[in-house]
């Protein structure tokens, strides 16, 4: 259980430490990293003893977690405004598309 949440603390540490310079998939993969180590937590049954001593890193683990949600959720308003951009830029091309066929055309012709 210890050796779980000393990893999971490395992962947290490096991951605040250049939040400012990280990439979505660096998130990504660090979420992932995370899920597997709490499940492994999860699956652990220790004693009270081995509780009372992880206490302490799981509190440093999870202040952290408000910086790190932050992060996440700057990203998150980011990529819904593209994808507003994108789609106001969709709306406006489709305006000028001729959204019907000619019924005939007029072909001019140099003397």
């Amino acid at each position: 259980m210890i050796e779980q949440l000393l990893r999971l603390e490395q992962l947290s540490d490096r991951i605040v430490s250049r939040l400012d310079q990280v990439t979505v998939e660096e998130l990504v993969e660090f979420v992932e990293q995370r899920d597997r180590l709490i499940s492994e937590l999860k699956l652990d049954a220790a004693d009270e003893a081995a509780k009372a001593a992880a206490r302490p890193i799981a509190e440093r683990i999870l202040r952290h977690d408000p910086v790190i949600l932050e992060k996440l959720r700057a990203l998150k308003d980011e990529a819904a405004s593209a994808i507003g951009e994108i789609s106001a830029r969709r709306k406006q091309r489709q305006a000028y598309m001729a959204m019907y066929t000619p019924d005939g055309l007029y072909v001019d012709k140099k003397k």
